[in-house]
């Protein structure tokens, strides 16, 4: 299982937790996240990012809000950047894959981490998100993908 792509240790705050899948012959019922989760804090809204193959969407950085991520179909490479300057975990990079298959995690980014993802499935990918708070544009920061403070996709 090859979540992690070049770290060991994850940056600060970053947390990934195993998903539970039940399989049989009729499909399958895979788990996301339940309110007694550790890793949950409140619900804001929850939204699906259907990302097509090849495709790069990020840079971003919520102000606020926590994501939780999790790939229920297809394949997910998201790159997480620290520029926060009093983290331990400055200028680290994580690249982690989410799958529905070999990597069902659950991802949770907490606020003030910029974050990029890219679908590396043969056609699409459906990323799920659980926003601690609702769609608030004035919490988001955006930047290019060609801008050179980040990796180069």
């Amino acid at each position: 299982m090859d979540i992690l792509m070049k770290n060991k240790k994850l940056i600060d705050g970053i947390k990934l937790t195993p998903l539970k899948q039940i399989i049989d012959l009729k499909g399958s019922v895979m788990h996301f996240i339940k309110k007694s989760d550790k890793s949950f804090s409140k619900f804001g809204e929850v939204y699906f990012s259907r990302i097509n193959k090849e495709i790069v969407k990020g840079w971003k950085l919520h102000k606020v809000a926590n994501q939780n991520f999790c790939v229920p179909f297809g394949k997910v490479l998201i790159k997480i950047i620290d520029l926060r300057a009093e983290s331990e975990s400055y200028k680290q990079l994580d690249e982690i894959i989410l799958d529905s298959k070999q990597n069902y995690f659950l991802l949770n980014i907490p606020a003030g981490l910029w974050y990029s993802f890219k679908c590396i499935n043969n056609d699409y990918s459906l990323l799920a998100n659980l926003s601690s708070i609702e769609h608030d544009k004035n919490e988001i920061l955006e930047k290019s993908l060609d801008d050179n403070i980040f990796p180069k996709w």
